[in-house]
């Protein structure tokens, strides 16, 4: 899992990590005025398959148990 930050000032990013005690790498992808992210809903979140596929996409707040389940689900696959 990573997260993918697309703050403005990035000087934010280290005290959100502290705050929430994220345990995972966070990448920064900067900010472009001139980019739109029309159609593009935060937080989004991509499950992958053993086969680096997209297995799922979340748009939104998703709730730990989802996450659960629909990783146990591929764990099961052969």
């Amino acid at each position: 899992m990573v997260g993918v930050s697309v703050d403005e000032d990035i000087g934010l990013i280290p005290p959100f990590i502290e705050k929430y005690q994220i345990k995972y790498p966070i990448l920064v992808m900067g900010f472009d005025p001139n980019v739109s992210a029309d159609g593009f809903v935060l937080p989004t979140s991509f499950l992958y398959d053993r086969q680096g596929r997209i297995a799922k996409i979340y748009t939104g707040i998703v709730l730990e148990s989802t996450f659960r389940s629909d990783i146990e689900s591929l764990l099961a696959e052969k």
